[in-house]
């Protein structure tokens, strides 16, 4: 019975862990990237694909896609195509 609550006692005494949150942290938009990219979508009557995005911008293609991602969940982008085929227009 002695080690039952010698074992009960330290478990109340260790220390709690706590898990991490999964997936990455929200990305912060800097709000430069963010008014050079409107700024090219603007200036493109038929869109603009992410390759021209990335060339444009000197980012690394996961930022920029990132960035993307984040624009058109907040409603400021519209993709049209699929794949390869992609382009990005300026929300209406």
């Amino acid at each position: 019975m002695e080690t039952k609550n010698q074992f009960e006692q330290a478990a109340l005494e260790a220390p709690t862990v706590t898990k991490k949150p999964r997936g990455r942290p929200a990305m912060k938009l800097d709000e430069m990237k963010v008014n050079s990219f409107m700024a090219a979508l603007r200036n493109s009557d038929q869109g603009v694909s992410s390759s021209h995005l990335v060339k444009f911008s000197g980012m690394q293609r996961a930022e920029v896609m990132r960035l993307l991602k984040s624009l058109i969940k907040q409603g400021q982008v519209v993709k049209t195509g699929a794949k390869k085929g992609s382009k990005y227009n300026v929300a209406q």
